[in-house]
């Protein structure tokens, strides 16, 4: 867009913004970014992890041992919640036998503490509940 000046001439003290220059930055990157795991592009439409200075697809990051990761960081954004493996499952969107053996290393690892017939912070039903330790 451009503004006249008084004198019917262009003011070029405010340069214009060329049309293609506004579609440049409203575009996405040239280069797809491939998710380390399978090689495969991620999507804008993707469920994805960043991790290490990498996005993986977050299939792949679980595959790849990344649930340990991903359970022990969602119990730290919502200490001092607890949750049942069984919504810690549901709400990664991982395996529920996988969820089960992340708290137990947690637990060996000193991450985490278990609370025997609490409430589950998500699905609020009275049963084993993990809960990260105040760090």
């Amino acid at each position: 867009m451009t503004r006249q000046a008084a004198g019917g001439g262009r003011d070029q003290s405010r340069p214009s913004i060329s049309a293609s220059l506004q579609e440049a930055c409203i575009t996405e990157p040239k280069g797809a970014r491939h998710c380390p795991g399978c090689a495969q592009p991620i999507e804008r439409v993707d469920l994805a992890v960043f991790d290490a200075g990498e996005l993986f697809h977050e299939k792949c990051f679980v595959q790849g041992g990344g649930a340990y990761n991903l359970v022990q960081e969602f119990l730290r954004r919502h200490y001092p919640s607890a949750f049942c493996a069984r919504y810690l499952s549901r709400t990664l969107d991982i395996p529920y036998e996988q969820a089960q053996n992340v708290i137990a290393a947690l637990r060996i690892d000193g991450q985490t503490i278990i609370l025997l017939g609490a409430r589950c912070a998500g699905c609020r039903r009275s049963q084993l509940t993990v809960q990260a330790v105040n760090a």
